[in-house]
């Protein structure tokens, strides 16, 4: 593999020869590997194995199931639901310091 390293005067960034700049989104949208494709849909670049599902309005793998897409997010939200709210303590240097705290669920 061909490891040639471009500037891009676009980005102001380094990237592989196999990155291109991609004027739509703005970006060089990978450091290294194959060129990602932009999805006119999405209005972003994507991995080339990704391709846009209607069902699920969004890139994904070619082989996935938009079932399994709606049962991620639905994880997802209820790891958001289960977190309470921020709670904010000080350290002995008197710097704020976040700390989350999740909510414990009782077995019934």
């Amino acid at each position: 593999m061909d490891t040639t390293i471009l500037f891009c005067e676009v980005c102001l960034k380094y990237i592989s020869k196999e990155n291109q700049h991609c004027y739509q989104c703005g970006s060089c949208t990978t450091k290294h590997g194959p060129q990602y494709h932009h999805c006119e849909t999405c209005k972003r670049c994507v991995k080339p194995s990704r391709v846009h599902c209607l069902q699920c309005n969004q890139c994904e793998m070619e082989s996935h199931t938009c079932h399994s897409t709606e049962t991620k997010q639905a994880g997802i939200l209820l790891k958001r639901k289960q977190m309470s709210k921020r709670k904010h303590s000080y350290n002995t240097a008197g710097h704020k310091k976040e700390s989350w705290n999740v909510k414990k669920r009782h077995k019934t």
